[in-house]
């Protein structure tokens, strides 16, 4: 299922052993462990764009993370089981209470001062 979300990124899926140095595009996923013939974990990539581009890359994270709820436990999902996330409010509510608290999270990470910078 991640790797079908994956395709509506702009790199997709980074293939396995790919130099992290490697001009990228702005999102991809990624596998992990690397060398695993079935992973177990993904790894979301993404610079944030400013401007109108900024809305349509966090709607990608949000579909993401509520992914994740769904995947809780590592149960398939089924497509109806995807069908009903869309329809669910309190899904989506919980999933931009977890991008706000990553972005919370890495806002705190940069200085906040002229002199920390």
């Amino acid at each position: 299922a991640y790797r079908a979300l994956a395709e509506g990124l702009d790199a997709g899926v980074r293939a396995p052993g790919a130099a992290a140095a490697e001009e990228t595009k702005d999102e991809f996923m990624e596998t992990l462990p690397h060398d695993a013939e079935r992973p177990t974990e993904v790894a979301l990539h993404m610079r944030l764009a400013a401007g109108a581009a900024l809305r349509g890359q966090l709607e990608r994270v949000v579909a993401f993370f509520r992914l994740a709820q769904l995947c809780r436990g590592g149960a398939p999902v089924s497509a109806e089981a995807l069908a009903e996330s869309d329809r669910d409010a309190g899904g989506r509510a919980q999933a931009l209470r977890k991008l706000r608290g990553h972005l919370a999270a890495m806002l705190r990470a940069y200085p906040t001062a002229r002199g920390e910078d």
